[in-house]
């Protein structure tokens, strides 16, 4: 399929700016006969094996430029060797168009909790690498607060439930709702609704610690709503202590401190917000767009 697609924009688009996720559709326009002249790659994570890696360095020497999803991606490509200064760091978006949504009154309506709840809301997915168990035992110790988790693939949410039906962790805690997947139009109902949002990842494996740019905190910029992350090379380089709370990562005594922390702190709360929903316009899909062209025309 990648390779068609590159014949396909080589023989009807031959002068078009091309920004390939994929390493064998670049490849391809670039080892043809007439290469393409304008080729950018964008990179999520270097590849492990052998011959991907050869690929990527292959692409990364005739491509005008590579675009790096995070700063723990551009590390890695500079170790291949590959010039730091042909390469651009730009993490991922919200998407603006879904607009403001729902206030958080009829948010909380729509979702069935109660206006007067202290809530507390994650969406994203459910892989181990999230962190949401953590989220859950937090939630043990916070008999206080709502919990409100949104997100995953039925087998993942299955999995998550059947941790808490034996063993030591019988019974998930009457705080926690698990919603599982949500369109991601009614993302932003759960935002809304919320007093905090969460990002509890694990410190392992590489991906969650230096290659991930979570879009759910870019969303919660769009929504202004402060967060609880965990204290990780790959959020340092996004938010900083101003805009978000940081606990030890692994650690779901010290996820429960710091959100109890933040949930105490009306003042803290309504600081953080500010500052997040003050980013949101740099952060938007299209705005990420803009810098990209803006860069290419400093490239050709």
């Amino acid at each position: 399929f990648a390779r068609n697609a590159a014949r396909y924009v080589q023989s009807s688009m031959p002068d078009c700016r091309v920004l390939s996720r994929e390493a064998e559709s670049a490849r391809t326009l670039l080892a043809s006969k007439q290469p393409h002249p304008k080729v950018y790659v964008e990179v999520h994570r270097v590849p492990g094996g052998r011959t991907r890696k050869r690929w990527l360095l292959e692409v990364a020497a005739g491509a005008r430029g590579l675009i790096a999803i995070s700063g723990g991606v551009r590390d890695d490509l500079v170790g291949l060797g590959i010039p730091e200064e042909q390469i651009l760091v730009e993490h991922d978006g919200f998407e603006a168009s879904r607009g403001a949504g729902l206030g958080r009154e009829e948010a909380r309506a729509k979702l069935g909790v109660t206006q007067d709840a202290k809530l507390v809301v994650y969406t994203g997915g459910l892989l181990e690498w999230k962190g949401v168990d953590l989220l859950v035992d937090a939630a043990r110790e916070l008999p206080e607060l709502t919990f409100l988790i949104a997100g995953g693939m039925d087998a993942d949410v299955a999995k998550l439930r059947a941790r808490y039906l034996s063993g030591k962790d019988a019974g998930a805690p009457d705080n926690v709702r698990l919603d599982g997947f949500i369109a991601p139009k009614d993302v932003r109902d759960y935002l809304s609704a919320a007093d905090l949002g969460i990002v509890p990842n694990r410190s392992k494996p590489a991906i969650s610690a230096k290659y991930t740019s979570p879009l759910k905190v870019f969303e919660a910029m769009d929504a202004g709503l402060p967060l609880v992350v965990s204290d990780l090379p790959s959020l340092r380089e996004i938010l900083d202590d101003t805009e978000a709370c940081y606990c030890a990562a692994d650690d779901s005594a010290a996820l429960g401190r710091a959100i109890a922390k933040v949930m105490g702190d009306e003042g803290l709360r309504a600081s953080m917000s500010a500052k997040m929903n003050a980013r949101a316009e740099d952060h938007s899909w299209d705005a990420r767009a803009k810098r990209i062209l803006d860069w290419m025309d400093t490239r050709e």
